[in-house]
């Protein structure tokens, strides 16, 4: 029987195979469509296992794309005053720009020497311990006559900590009329809100209205967070403790510019550039050189060492 059914098979899959010159299947045909494809309860990794062996190249459907951290460009132009022989327009702008931090830099400066050390006052020790002994006595008791009577006499009353309570029952009479009092409040509830609901059908254009008024509101800040999202695109994000400062800008005087690159004074590194170049693309964090300081090592001389005994040996 089993050799029977092996034949079947084999008969089968013969006249299954295509004759030699027949082609009947377009192996370049990309726009196959299978079943397990339109089965939506199917996972993407069940549809690629399955679609593995049938010739159809199986693309992925999550999306990789490697977002920039950033949208500034990898390396900026210079100002044009920069250059080795700049016009004169653009040296005067540069040198504006200069002058300009190094004066917020100075303005910064003197805000906080005037709201730290400018706000404090030299005292003298004696009206220093003075004003320290009027501090610390501040809300102590007074030591009058009065006041001690009034504590004594407060301190002898006897006062219950907790004074007795009267458990009084309800009478039956008392019951009967609390229930009925709580089916007259549900009564009086359960009528103001059928009359709510008649209100509200009669209010249905300032219904409409107030929807409206919310949708406004809600597009709105739908669109202050859009603006909000693209100037985010060009902050710098924090990637650690320090946050990112600006670099100085590189400038020569008018009397240091040669208008040549023979006789040009430098400025600035190369690598101090791409380094903070990096850091406000956010591909960096900003740090900052840290100062190791150095362990003390005990010097001393050995005994066979010293001067005086080498002198000794020499003399003999």
């Amino acid at each position: 029987m089993q050799a029977e059914a092996d034949r079947r098979k084999d008969d089968c899959r013969r006249k299954s195979q295509p004759k030699k010159g027949h082609f009947s299947i377009d192996i370049w045909e990309t726009d196959k469509i299978f079943e397990i494809n339109k089965n939506k309860w199917m996972t993407d990794n069940t549809k690629k296992h399955n679609l593995r062996g049938v010739g159809v190249p199986v693309k992925n459907t999550r999306k990789s794309v490697s977002k920039k951290s950033s949208v500034l460009p990898a390396i900026e132009p210079p100002h044009p005053g920069m250059s080795y022989n700049p016009s004169y327009e653009d040296h005067q702008d540069l040198l504006r720009i200069v002058a300009e931090k190094e004066q917020q830099v100075i303005k910064e400066e003197e805000h906080l020497t005037r709201c730290t050390t400018g706000m404090f006052q030299k005292v003298a020790p004696e009206k220093k311990d003075q004003s320290w002994l009027v501090e610390m006595s501040e809300g102590l008791p007074s030591t009058t006559g009065t006041n001690v009577e009034e504590n004594e006499a407060s301190d002898n009353e006897y006062k219950a900590t907790n004074p007795p309570v009267k458990n009084a029952k309800k009478t039956l009479k008392q019951k009967r009329k609390q229930k009925e009092q709580q089916q007259l409040e549900e009564a009086r509830r359960k009528l103001q809100l059928e009359k709510k609901k008649v209100t509200d059908i009669h209010q249905l254009k300032i219904v409409t209205k107030q929807i409206a008024k919310i949708e406004r509101k809600q597009n709105l800040l739908q669109e202050k967070r859009k603006r909000k999202a693209e100037l985010k695109k060009n902050k710098i994000k924090v990637l650690g403790a320090l946050k990112f400062e600006e670099p100085d800008l590189e400038f020569n005087m008018g009397q240091e510019i040669s208008g040549n690159l023979k006789d040009l004074k430098t400025e600035g590194n190369l690598l101090t550039d791409r380094f903070k170049s990096m850091q406000k693309r956010n591909i960096l964090a900003p740090t900052k050189r840290h100062a190791h300081k150095k362990a003390k090592v005990k010097k001393y001389t050995k005994p066979g060492h010293k001067d005086q005994d080498w002198k000794k040996m020499v003399a003999r």
